[in-house]
């Protein structure tokens, strides 16, 4: 490419990745939210990308899911979770997301619960 005679590409494959255009259902007082502020669509835009990467680094990595056992439970959304507990921490990963917990905050009977998977996944390891 020469810089001279040609201009800086902007756009096209390797440059920038294109958007996806899709059509959205929303709430009335979510649109009056956003369209309050300029550039409404970039905004919705704005909080959307950021919601998204913040619950991916909240997510616990693919090769550490298997520090976490499977635990059936009907306090847990969905019935069953995967957790782990790492010292006064409690780790849980449902299909209602991903939350962090201390120990003290759980009942005592999901506890030993827990604690008793652990160990029964430990003697077959």
């Amino acid at each position: 490419m020469n810089l001279i005679t040609e201009p800086k590409r902007t756009r096209g494959k390797g440059v920038k990745p294109a958007m996806l255009h899709v059509n959205v259902r929303l709430p009335q007082y979510v649109v009056d939210h956003f369209k309050a502020g300029p550039k409404y669509t970039q905004e919705m835009r704005r909080v959307l990308t950021e919601y998204v990467d913040n619950e991916a680094a909240s997510r616990p990595l693919e090769n550490e899911m298997n520090e976490y056992k499977k635990i059936v439970d009907e306090r847990f959304h969905g019935g069953e979770a995967s957790v782990k507990i790492d010292g006064d921490q409690v780790s849980i990963y449902s299909s209602a997301g991903f939350q962090i917990l201390e120990v003290s905050d759980l009942p005592e009977d999901l506890i030993k619960k827990i604690q008793e998977e652990n160990d029964d996944n430990t003697r077959s390891d």
